[in-house]
């Protein structure tokens, strides 16, 4: 099993009326996100996420293989 592709999907969900997060000191108006799915040669398929990265696509070939 080896890996053959990285999906990246980034989402942002507006927040009416904003979040006062107590460890924030301005409240959010927007929840950022980012879904990353693993697929295998043979089909296997994981799905994590996280807050919002864009810089991970720079680095996912080095994942590949």
């Amino acid at each position: 099993m080896k890996i053959d592709r990285i999906e990246i999907s980034t989402h942002s969900q507006p927040l009416d009326p904003p979040f006062p997060a107590a460890w924030d000191p301005i409240p959010r108006a927007k929840f950022g996100l980012t879904i990353v799915r693993v697929c295998t040669d043979d089909g296997a398929v994981g799905i994590g996420s996280g807050y919002l990265s864009r810089s991970f696509s720079d680095y996912a070939y080095l994942f590949l293989g």
